[in-house]
């Protein structure tokens, strides 16, 4: 069947699953008060570099709102002389105790890759370990070192190579716990019909890793009622985009 029939008949479903997984994407995050402050150093703290959000969220989200808004006050100071605003960020929340683990033999391949390319890449601009060692160490130690010799033979079309890194990481770490999980499914979930993997993840890929782990939940959660897991998911990741893409129409009306 055409993708356009079987999207058809889960309608309902998919609303169900879309106002169920609603709130799910703020259980991992810091206070809107936190994200507001970032947002307003980006804008107004004249940085030389914006702070990375995402890079940031998770661990700010693991401090006491008035801690995590007492590092974020010092960029006042100290915001406009900061290369990298991010790392700073990510070090003053290591000074707090707060800090992604990460194995460290992996540490260790990543640290001494990077600063090898820092100082013999003839990289634009240098790469701060801090910014990439917490994304890379999310993929497999293979696949991170398949990155960094992709930076390697792109180097001349790439201005910022650590915000690179860190993007294609967070892109292959998402791709990955996506297909684990409906693999995690097609064997344990006990489903009318296998998930087809490579069918779905274009439409998983443009979502939030948040938004599509709670499409795949749900539809974990229903699979006695689903007979065509496949056409769920894709009518669900086609609704998340349709409400993403209002939400972005809507802003500048919002602003004004």
């Amino acid at each position: 069947l055409s993708n356009s029939l079987r999207l058809q008949g889960h309608n309902s479903l998919a609303g169900g699953l879309l106002r169920q997984s609603e709130n799910m994407k703020w259980s991992e995050q810091p206070s809107e008060k936190l994200r507001k402050t970032i947002v307003w150093y980006n804008k107004n703290g004249n940085l030389k570099k914006p702070i990375d959000y995402e890079a940031v969220a998770e661990q700010l989200g693991r401090l006491p709102e008035g801690q995590a808004l007492g590092i974020l006050s010092n960029l006042e100071e100290k915001g406009s002389t900061l290369e990298n605003p991010t790392a700073w960020v990510l070090g003053a929340m290591k000074k707090c105790g707060v800090a992604d683990e990460i194995d460290p033999e992996a540490k260790h391949m990543i640290v001494k890759t990077v600063n090898w390319y820092n100082k013999f890449g003839g990289l634009p601009m240098q790469i701060s370990t801090l910014e990439v060692c917490g994304p890379l160490s999310k993929i497999s130690l293979k696949r991170a070192m398949r990155i960094m010799k992709e930076l390697d033979d792109k180097k001349g079309e790439i201005k910022d190579p650590g915000r690179w890194i860190v993007g294609y990481a967070r892109k292959a770490a998402k791709e990955y716990k996506i297909k684990k999980t409906a693999w995690w499914y097609n064997k344990n979930g006990k489903l009318k019909e296998q998930i087809n993997v490579d069918e779905i993840m274009e439409s998983m890929m443009r979502l939030e890793e948040w938004q599509a782990m709670a499409c795949l939940k749900n539809c974990g959660d229903k699979a006695g009622e689903i007979n065509n897991p496949t056409a769920y998911l894709l009518v669900a990741a086609t609704k998340w985009n349709k409400i993403d893409r209002e939400k972005r129409a809507s802003w500048p009306a919002k602003q004004a």
